[in-house]
């Protein structure tokens, strides 16, 4: 495998595959594996992401006047 950098939320390797970005749950369940947290406080977390997010949605596709 070739050496990856970082290049605007895209990661190239040395042969300048670009590879898609990762997905925000994905970034989020890598950090707190880091951290060493439990599974249940990881599954805590990405549900209230994801509950946020789907509220952010609602309020985009409707809102309020």
């Amino acid at each position: 495998m070739g050496t990856l950098t970082n290049n605007s939320d895209n990661c190239v390797n040395a042969n300048g595959v670009v590879r898609p970005p990762r997905r925000l749950l994905d970034q989020l369940s890598e950090s707190i594996r880091l951290k060493h947290y439990s599974i249940r406080t990881e599954q805590a977390y990405r549900g209230w992401v994801r509950r946020q997010g789907n509220r952010m949605n609602a309020n985009v596709v409707n809102p309020r006047k």
